[in-house]
């Protein structure tokens, strides 16, 4: 007999986030850095409240600390310190000071719930939900952080790697509010974490010296990484400027001829928050034997130092090769032809090269960190500007032998359709009548209809000035192609070209094409030779001397041109 298995019931009917999230008191120590010293609330409320600094305390001894890559590599640079200066003088002129720019660029404050909510969205929004753990702590010595843990590199397993974001629940974190919480998350998720999951399908994740490419924990590669986080942190804020990297860099550097004292109360000319004070010269003089003293290190350098370098060339790095892994931008040109790029994840704000690149240099020029350069344009647009720019070039009055202007020929058209060709003429006709009695009017006969005969005036030249310089050639090629005898009547079209011919010293004889409607004895007056002859060529291939159509209709055309 068959048993019915029952049926599973689902406990919830609505979906349920795919994101993990989780609050500690404390970081755990397996996610902390060598760096991150402990009980740092306590150090910061002794200081606030008492004045005191006291030497900070690590997970290691502080002699084995100093053989550390981010210490030996901490060496205070002053490269870029006027730049640093320039940009938080324009916040302060502009903002007032740091605290007002930081309200108006990241918006109100929220808690770690709302924060937890717009997370949770953005992961949504950017596929990457179940990809990571959201975890809050109280300890951090920064505002947040990307972190993984998995098998170690050597095994060539990338598919076991768990991420965790680390965000810092206090008053001093600067990215807890409305809009700040979505440019952590480019800087944490849309960098870090895009950049660590696409150099796991790289050939080089397990072996990195085999391809010639630099450690990670080397300088090169810590300041792009950091210095494309920084760019992206502030891509798509209300306000640009690199305020908290270019502060970080002065910190350092004033920390070489300042004690922690000197510097907290040096700094309050750009903030006025004392605990976001506290933390900028903590994060210089925390790795130092007397950290009241003089001296610090400059390992939190190479956000400013690397986002310098990136908005400086621009036009040269090729950004979805940079997000391919972790490469520094130096390491591209190598890169290139082994990257595979078919199934790396991008950002949104990066799946268009051309506008990121635009908006870099924006962000770079607001800085000051490039000159403003015109956009080149290219030379259609630049032929179509001048085009437009003639078209606005009001045309002249013509000679005095054209009494009348364009304007008024044409106008007149109707007029000249009524009173000298009647109804029965093609509009063709009577164009050209209309044509042949203002240039040169001659007697024209159609219908009974009839004009005083003129006979052709030669019209002195006079000399002209440089506002009259502009004179219009009025071109009418007509052609017929029914030929009419002398004794019939004479058309709008034979009085054209006869008063044409007249006019020409030496007219070029031609054969004219025949058709089955043209009598063989018709003879038409071939077009005289002039220097637009080419057009009658490319017109007629044919015949050089006349244009035939195939049409019953008489054809004409009419072109303006003036001479600059």
């Amino acid at each position: 007999m068959k048993t019915k298995h029952k049926k599973s019931r689902n406990k919830s009917k609505l979906p349920k986030s795919k994101v993990l999230i989780r609050n500690y008191e404390e970081t755990p120590q397996k996610y902390r850095s060598k760096m991150d010293p402990l009980d740092l609330e306590e150090h910061k409320h002794e200081f606030l409240h008492h004045g005191h600094v006291s030497k900070f305390q690590f997970k290691t001894d502080f002699e084995n600390m100093q053989d550390t890559p981010c210490i030996k590599q901490g060496v205070i640079k002053c490269d870029l310190l006027a730049e640093a200066s320039r940009i938080l003088e324009n916040v302060n002129e502009k903002f007032g000071c740091g605290d007002q720019y930081i309200e108006q660029t990241y918006g109100t404050r929220i808690n770690a719930e709302e924060a937890s909510s717009l997370l949770v969205k953005y992961l949504e929004d950017t596929g990457s939900e179940g990809m990571m753990t959201i975890s809050w702590s109280k300890d951090l010595s920064c505002s947040g952080q990307m972190s993984w843990r998995g098998p170690c590199l050597r095994y060539n397993k990338p598919e076991a790697r768990k991420y965790s974001m680390w965000i810092k629940n206090s008053e001093d974190n600067v990215y807890l509010r409305e809009h700040g919480i979505h440019c952590l998350a480019n800087h944490e998720i849309a960098t870090h974490f895009y950049r660590s999951l696409n150099d796991g399908l790289q050939p080089w994740f397990s072996n990195r010296q085999r391809f010639g490419l630099s450690g990670l924990n080397s300088q090169t590669l810590a300041e792009t990484e950091e210095g494309l986080a920084s760019i992206n942190t502030v891509l798509q804020a209300k306000n640009k400027y690199l305020f908290s990297q270019a502060l970080t860099y002065y910190t350092a550097c004033k920390a070489t001829e300042m004690t922690f004292h000197e510097l907290f109360d040096h700094l309050g000319q750009y903030l006025m928050d004392k605990e976001l004070r506290w933390k900028y010269v903590m994060r210089v003089k925390r790795c130092l034997q007397d950290p009241g003293g003089v001296g610090g290190n400059g390992k939190d350098q190479c956000y400013f130092t690397g986002a310098v370098d990136i908005l400086r060339n621009i036009d040269n790095t090729d950004f979805h090769l940079l997000y391919s892994g972790k490469i520094s931008r130096e390491e591209i040109p190598r890169i290139k032809r082994m990257a595979r790029l078919d199934f790396i994840k991008l950002p949104a704000f990066l799946q268009n090269q051309e506008t990121y690149r635009k908006q870099l240099r924006h962000m770079a020029i607001l800085n000051g960190l490039i000159e403003h350069r015109p956009i080149k344009t290219s030379s259609k647009l630049v032929n179509r500007r001048k085009f437009d720019r003639l078209q606005q070039i009001k045309i002249p009055q013509p000679l005095s032998s054209c009494s009348q202007s364009v304007n008024e020929l044409d106008i007149n058209l109707n007029s000249s359709r009524e009173t000298h060709c009647g109804s029965h003429c093609t509009p063709v006709e009577q164009m050209a009548a209309c044509h042949v009695t203002k240039r040169n009017p001659k007697c024209v006969k159609k219908d009974g209809c009839s004009v005083k005969k003129k006979q052709p005036q030669t019209v002195e030249s006079t000399s002209m000035s440089e506002s009259d310089s502009h004179s219009i050639v009025r071109m009418i090629y007509v052609s017929r192609d029914e030929a009419c005898n002398d004794d019939e009547k004479v058309t709008p079209t034979q009085a054209f070209c006869s008063w044409w011919s007249s006019r020409s010293p030496s007219p070029v004889a031609g054969s004219v094409a025949t058709d089955d409607r043209v009598k063989p004895a018709a003879s038409v007056s071939p077009v005289p030779y002039s220097p637009h002859r080419w057009l009658l060529r490319k017109r007629n291939r044919s015949s050089p001397n006349v244009l035939i159509k195939k049409n019953e209709a008489t054809y004409a055309r009419t072109q303006f041109t003036h001479n600059l």
